[in-house]
């Protein structure tokens, strides 16, 4: 089968964590490796502001895009293995 290029766009709630950051992004990066990704880039773009906030107590989260290729079924497979993960708060993930 043939790999695609994927972009996706992380929102991560850090209000819980106690660990550097950078750990907690090689944590996300060593999981989709896992899953089958090869990873060509890691962007941290920084906390930013929602504009609509949901919970008044969660108005701003960390927003991380990462780059990689991969089989067709690995969006599916990315979106179920972080489903539980209380870092992570929102995953978009779009083919390029």
């Amino acid at each position: 089968m043939r790999k695609h290029s994927y972009r996706a766009n992380f929102i991560l709630d850090t209000r819980r964590e106690t660990e550097p950051l950078e750990s907690l992004i090689e944590k996300i990066r060593r999981t989709l490796a896992e899953l089958g990704a090869s990873i060509a880039q890691v962007n941290n773009e920084g906390q930013k502001n929602f504009e609509r906030a949901v919970n008044r107590h969660f108005a701003a989260g960390l927003y991380l895009e990462i780059i990689f290729e991969g089989m067709s079924s690995l969006p599916a497979a990315i979106r179920s293995k972080f489903q539980l993960d209380k870092t992570v708060d929102r995953i978009l993930i779009e083919r390029c």
